[in-house]
């Protein structure tokens, strides 16, 4: 194997500086950083293996439908990325072309497996519901759904499968889970990898972010001084070993390939909520609309009474969940800007155009506006004294770039876009909290948030590619790998 690509999800450096994980800390010690920024809008992973922004491939964490309303939508998937395989080229394509095996294991929004010269395991994501048994579309060959069968492989775990489903809410009994996901699947990626004798291998872990959503909180309170759930860190610590001694052994297999150790983002404890709308309305560019406000809240007391079980069913039936979601707390006939969130990844103010949403923004009137309000946001006084920051995206223009926020607000690590809260700026309110495994899914908010700082790595070698003010995120690791297999 010449290239190892080890893939974290929502793991940064100072993940690995706890003490917890002394082979990975050395590696990364020794190893060659690259500094990168993602604006956690566009999909790292989906960046990572096609080199394209979001704007042009569709994968937004969330975005709006463009259908001419406020229906807004997270699901991505590899079939839906437009011009796949002509204009948009992933990487075990362009390695293939070059005579070159692959071999692919569980990373995000890559279902069904495509066809390649080695092996291909999808993982989930995307908005795909959790599944636990590979089914045959996600394997290629066919014959390796025989193998991972007979090992116990699992597809993937999420928080509901783990405490709504399984009940798992002590501590050691859900890093646990993790950890044999992890162990299967490096087991599996070992062998596949000989078997097929590839070139690439890329291998990705989704479970450091389930980890990390919860360490970190924990960790945060204790260094301030807090109560904190003293068990929950110690079964993440005796996690983590687990998860070194499993990077060990891959590494052993594999001992003269270049490694790179990526993440597609960041993670940070959520510290802050924050509700552009709020900001909106103050400055006179949103009115709300009568009554709306009282359904929206009704809606979100209701689901957070139902059952887990059944609020996943409800959000299958996706005309329900479409017509939920097309309910706004402003008025679109008087409203010239809006944010709307449902997974808070939408850090940015949408124009409310005619072309888009029906709005009553003219088309020709958007330059001048968004103006206006970058000039209003950036001179408000809470986002100065918060260190937020609104900009003028500079993102590809791709078929996407419309669903894309016409101002990209930048916020500090911790906050996030919500509109849970009516203020401009809230102190999120469970930050003093220690987590209980038991009651966490009925609060309805994420206790963690998604974080702009990527790990980037390589080992064994040396980064043939270098960030600049047009490219500095994820699609610099296709780059790389690209130059390497030329």
């Amino acid at each position: 194997m010449k290239t190892l690509m080890i893939g974290m999800d929502g793991v940064q450096r100072e993940t690995f500086k706890r003490g917890w994980t002394p082979f990975l800390e050395s590696l990364i010690a020794h190893g060659e950083t690259l500094d990168l920024e993602e604006d956690i809008i566009s999909r790292g992973w989906v960046e990572i293996f096609t080199g394209r922004h979001g704007t042009e491939t569709g994968a937004l964490y969330e975005r709006p439908e463009l259908d001419g309303s406020y229906r807004w939508t997270d699901k991505c998937s590899l079939p839906g990325i437009p011009g796949l395989g002509e204009r948009v080229k992933p990487i075990w394509q362009q390695l293939n072309k070059r005579g070159y095996r692959v071999g692919v294991m569980n990373v995000p929004t890559t279902n069904p497996a495509p066809t390649v010269d080695g092996f291909f395991v999808s993982g989930g994501g995307g908005g795909r519901g959790v599944q636990q048994v590979v089914a045959e579309e996600q394997v290629y060959p066919h014959s390796v759904k025989a193998t991972l069968d007979a090992m116990g492989y699992i597809v993937d775990e999420r928080l509901g499968s783990l405490l709504d489903d399984k009940a798992l809410y002590e501590p050691e009994g859900f890093f646990q889970r993790l950890a044999q996901m992890d162990a299967l699947r490096c087991t599996a990626f070992s062998d596949l990898s000989r078997k097929f004798d590839v070139d690439l291998g890329f291998v990705a872990n989704r479970s450091m972010v389930m980890a990390e959503s919860f360490l970190l909180p924990e960790l945060d309170r204790k260094q301030r001084g807090q109560i904190y759930n003293e068990e929950l860190i110690e079964a993440g610590k005796r996690y983590y070993r687990k998860i070194d001694e499993a990077a060990r052994k891959l590494r052993d297999e594999f001992p003269s390939s270049e490694l790179i150790l990526v993440s597609d983002h960041s993670t940070a404890a959520r510290t802050h909520s924050v509700n552009f709308n709020a900001a909106l309305k103050e400055k006179g560019y949103q009115r709300l609309a009568a009554g709306r406000s009282g359904v929206i809240s009704a809606l979100k007391k209701l689901r957070r009474r139902l059952p887990s079980s059944w609020v996943r069913r409800v959000k299958k039936n996706t005309s329900i969940a479409k017509g939920v979601r097309s309910v706004t707390r402003f008025d679109p006939g008087k409203s010239k800007a809006f944010m709307i969130t449902h997974h808070q990844a939408s850090h940015g103010i949408f124009l409310n155009d005619e072309h888009r949403f029906g709005g009553p923004v003219a088309v020709s009137e958007k330059p001048q506006l968004a103006s206006q309000l970058l000039h209003a946001f950036n001179e408000h006084p809470v986002a100065k004294e918060h260190g937020m920051w609104a900009q003028i995206p500079e993102v590809p223009d791709g078929e996407f770039r419309d669903a894309y926020p016409d101002l990209y607000v930048r916020l500090p690590e911790g906050y996030t876009p919500s509109t849970e809260k009516a203020d401009f700026v809230s102190e999120f309110e469970y930050r003093d909290e220690p987590i209980d495994l038991r009651t966490i899914r009925t609060k309805g908010e994420r206790v963690s948030v998604k974080g702009h700082y990527p790990l980037a790595v390589v080992c064994g070698g040396q980064w043939c590619v270098a960030p600049s003010a047009g490219r500095k995120d994820l699609r610099l690791i296709y780059d790389h790998v690209l130059a390497r297999f030329e």
